[in-house]
């Protein structure tokens, strides 16, 4: 990780329009944001991360519908905190995301940031969400809180020291990539439904032709059925079933020239896998729209899929 000086307040404003594909429109989103919020030093995509898990995590908990608010206000404490926190006197910035959803007992809600612990069926949640939260705000020398009612909803609140450094200049923006427009097929492979239908309605209106799959077992039966060439897989890396490495590896052997784009969370996760980000693609979950389209253009450009396939 490389932790930088960086506003909450842009980090959130600049997911809001993906915030809102992601929760779907039976989900009501607000957004409350401190205009004096001091800034905050943690690493950029992994302040991404936190917020997108925890919005995804209350989005779960609404399959009915409901609100999900997202607020940032500052906080000091003049007093070590009495409910076990590390943490001390002093100046944080306070991210709080709650949900109106069907809650938990506390039985589950204490368990809540344990690794692999989840309440879902077997297949729809690898239970890191919030565990991985909790990794990241405890190496920003934060803390994070959950409380829950059945029935009533969720809050969790995420505590990160204050700073009074200057924030971190945005690097420079890189020129345009050219568009590869027109003649290039991605297959997309995606478990969430409206993750996997949002990334190909925005590379279908940017000209790519667009098959999707929802795991790896449909991607090599679409992939076997598929007349034409297919010049780059983009696939989660964790799925159920087939795991995204899996599929790389069996659709290089039926066509060696794809290029492959993996999307994880988990980026160590690619040497578990046999991957290294030398040889494949890596997108680091989460993503802006900009950040999908030059990957997608970069990964075909580079592997010049669309001559060998």
């Amino acid at each position: 990780m490389e932790p930088k000086v960086l506003d909450l307040n842009e980090i959130v404003t600049d997911l809001q329009e993906l915030l809102g594909r992601t929760i779907g429109e039976h989900i009501t989103l607000r957004i409350r944001l401190d205009p004096d919020l001091s800034a905050v030093r943690i690493d950029p995509s992994a302040i991404y991360q936190v917020v997108m898990n925890l919005v995804i995590n209350a989005r779960d908990a609404m399959v009915q519908g409901g609100t999900l608010t997202i607020e940032t206000v500052n906080v000091e404490f003049d007093r070590p905190m009495l409910w076990g926190s590390d943490l001390g006197v002093g100046n944080y910035v306070r991210l709080r995301v709650t949900d109106t959803g069907c809650g938990m007992p506390q039985t589950v809600a204490a368990r809540a940031f344990d690794p692999f612990f989840t309440t879902k069926p077997t297949g729809e949640g690898s239970g890191l969400g919030l565990a991985t939260v909790y990794g990241i705000v405890k190496q920003a020398e934060g803390d994070v809180r959950l409380y829950s009612e059945p029935d009533r909803g969720t809050v969790v609140t995420v505590y990160l020291p204050a700073t009074a450094d200057s924030i971190s200049a945005p690097p420079e923006e890189a020129a345009p990539v050219p568009a590869l427009r027109g003649v290039h097929t991605v297959l997309v492979v995606e478990d969430e439904e409206d993750v996997r239908e949002g990334i190909s309605r925005l590379l279908a209106d940017h000209g790519y032709n667009v098959v999707s799959a929802p795991d790896g077992a449909e991607a090599l039966r679409m992939g076997d059925g598929y007349d034409g060439s297919i010049h780059l897989l983009l696939t989660d890396l964790v799925m159920p079933g087939m795991s995204g490495g899996e599929l790389a590896e069996t659709l290089l052997q039926e066509r060696p020239g794809i290029g492959v784009l993996f999307m994880s969370g988990y980026p160590q996760g690619l040497s578990e896998e046999g991957f290294t980000p030398a040889t494949e693609g890596v997108l680091s979950k989460p993503f802006t729209e900009r950040g999908l389209l030059e990957a997608v253009r970069e990964s075909i450009a580079s592997t010049k899929a669309g001559e060998r396939n």
